[in-house]
């Protein structure tokens, strides 16, 4: 007899690809900031504009964070994450 699990519809085995979880992978983080690419994340990243945590090799990035990052005025959503410094 199989048991079912009545707390959730997620089979074991099966990659859950949602939002509503507090830690985001790098693909979820690029499309809740609304980016062109997974570069231009890492291109924050590496800026130290967006914080993120490891697990094992991956990163990992918590919504909290995210929001933070959107609501501070040095972080522009553009394409690669460049911001332009030249003033005309």
């Amino acid at each position: 007899m199989k048991k079912e699990n009545s707390s959730s519809n997620v089979e074991p085995g099966q990659q859950v690809d949602s939002l509503d979880s507090e830690w985001l992978t790098a693909d979820q983080a690029v499309r809740y900031l609304s980016l062109v690419s997974r570069k231009s994340l890492y291109a924050h990243v590496s800026r130290g504009r967006i914080p993120a945590g490891h697990l094992g090799r991956l990163l990992r990035f918590r919504r909290e964070d995210l929001d933070k990052a959107l609501m501070n005025s040095s972080f522009e959503v553009d394409g690669e994450g460049e911001t332009d410094d030249t003033i005309e």
